[in-house]
Order: C-alpha cells, then sequence, then structure tokens
C-alpha cells in the first residue's frame, strides 16, 4: 500500500502487523535538516500516562519525502530496434475514489531517471523533464555493449527537487 511494495520482501507469512487509522496519527513534517537525525519518541495510547512509557530511539530518514515508484513500466520497438519506454508515475498525494485522473506531481518539476542496466553495472542513464516516456537507440545500445533487439533490463526513478531520486522501479523490456 501507498509505495510500500519495494519493502514486501523483507516481511514473512504469518507476521502481525497493527492496521493504523490515519485519522487517529499524528504525523510530524521533517524538513530536509532534520532528516538523519536520532530523536526519542513515546508511542502513548488510550489510558496510559506519557510518563510511564518508554522512549524508542527513531532516526526518520526522510524516506516518506521520496517520490514513489513508477509502475506499468514497458518498452516497444520499431524495426531498427529503437526501444521506446513509458511508465505511469505516482504521486504522495493522495485522493478518495478511482477515476479522478492523474493527481499533482507533487515536486517542483515532473522528471526522471532511466538507468540502463548490463547485469548489476549501470552503462548509461538517461534524463527526462517533462514526460513519462524515453527513447534508447539501436545506436545507444551498442554502444553500451548491449544487443539491439535483446532484452533491456532498467530502473526508472521519479526525481524530487529536495529528496533526489525516489524508489525505483525495476522492469526488463
Amino acid at each position: 500500500r501507498l509505495g510500500t511494495e519495494n519493502q514486501a520482501a523483507s516481511h514473512g507469512a504469518g507476521e502481525r502487523f497493527v492496521l493504523l487509522d490515519a485519522s487517529d496519527i499524528v504525523r510530524e513534517d521533517f524538513v530536509a535538516g532534520d532528516w538523519n537525525k536520532s530523536r526519542l519518541y513515546k508511542g502513548v495510547s488510550f489510558l496510559q500516562v506519557i510518563t510511564e512509557v518508554t522512549a524508542q530511539t527513531f532516526t526518520n530518514s526522510g524516506e516518506g519525502k521520496k517520490p514513489l515508484s513508477p509502475v506499468h513500466v514497458r518498452g516497444s520497438r520499431d524495426g531498427s530496434n529503437n526501444l521506446s519506454l513509458t511508465w505511469i508515475r505516482r504521486s504522495r498525494y493522495r485522493q478518495p475514489g478511482l477515476g479522478n485522473g492523474l493527481l499533482p506531481v507533487g515536486e517542483q518539476a515532473l522528471a526522471f531517471e532511466i538507468d540502463i542496466m548490463d547485469g548489476s553495472t549501470v552503462v548509461r542513464t538517461i534524463q527526462v523533464t517533462g514526460a513519462t516516456a524515453a527513447e534508447y537507440t539501436a545506436a545507444q545500445q551498442t554502444a553500451d555493449g548491449l544487443t539491439p533487439g535483446d532484452p533491456v533490463t532498467l530502473t526508472v526513478y521519479q526525481m524530487s527537487d529536495s529528496r533526489g531520486r525516489g524508489t525505483g522501479r525495476q522492469a526488463t523490456v
């Protein structure tokens, strides 16, 4: 839910969880200067006295400010094996209901970086501004040591002016 799919593999079947109601939670809006600082917090529930609750250490890394990973990464080739890439962006903003269209970007600009991989090595980074599509030509594939027409593994990141790269979405197209 809400952009946490990249953490699913770190949990196992039968794990306990607590479903929280957002209307009952206060979330501090940390600014960049507050990230990566260890602080003590107390989770106080109904009928508890704050002085009787043990403080827990928490370091806010600013993860909640990262753009969510794009979804539906697709690739199609023309007759010359040029690769056209497309994806659908997501937003950290919420909107009730379904089918109400795209939410605001939530960043200063709509921008992405696409890492093209050869095994575990990034051979090219394509930067895109103002669109959810990119081209990776056959000539670029050859220059990067890839064979045009072969599957290409890539990771698409939405960019944030305050947080840098968001969570990436890897795909082989």
